[in-house]
């Protein structure tokens, strides 16, 4: 049960078309591995994933979205990649990062920090990197969040927001946080 609990209370950040307790899977090791290069055709990017992980596919909902990669267990951490359609109708970074705090909230988190907001790019789309830090009550050591956020305008219907998503320990970041810029440098945007 605290299991459960703790992973309630990390998946908090929101995926644009709904909460990202759709996209991370609790057992994700039951579904096949996904390793080398992913592509996405629905929502039109692909990246390689990091030879030194095995990533699963997202479950439920956001099964079609992206994918997760569990990084450490007790505590948990994990990173994850997701492609969505802005059905929230964010339109800034200010939006997105106003959005994920919300969600850090409604998951109980509290004392919730902005650490660091910066400008970048994804593939050659304007993105924000920020990170969040917050405290739960089922953890002493604070959660960080640290987000890469892109908005692509598509010329036919909503359009798409992409993440690169690392929630873990703040104690446990400096470990895996390489691992954003990895597929970071590797995202590529693919044809609608």
């Amino acid at each position: 049960m605290i299991g459960i609990a703790c992973l309630i209370a990390l998946q908090v950040i929101g995926c644009a078309g709904g909460p990202l307790r759709a996209l991370v899977s609790t057992q994700a090791g039951s579904d096949a591995a996904i390793t080398g290069q992913y592509l996405n055709n629905e929502f039109g990017y692909g990246t390689t994933v990091p030879k030194s992980v095995a990533a699963h596919p997202a479950s439920g909902l956001a099964a079609k979205h992206g994918f997760v990669i569990d990084l450490h267990v007790n505590p948990r951490a994990y990173l994850w990649v997701d492609g969505s359609r802005n059905d929230q109708g964010w339109k800034s970074f200010d939006d997105a990062v106003s959005a994920r705090i919300d969600d850090i909230k409604e998951a109980g988190g509290i004392h919730i920090v902005v650490l660091e907001k910066e400008r970048t790019h994804l593939a050659g789309l304007r993105a924000l990197r920020c990170t969040l830090r917050y405290d739960t009550s089922d953890s002493r050591d604070p959660t960080v969040q640290e987000l890469v956020v892109a908005f692509r305008k598509i010329d036919t219907g909503v359009d798409l927001v992409y993440t690169i998503g690392l929630t873990a320990p703040e104690w446990l970041r400096a470990r895996h946080h390489k691992l954003i810029e990895e597929i970071k440098k590797t995202w590529k945007l693919r044809p609608l």
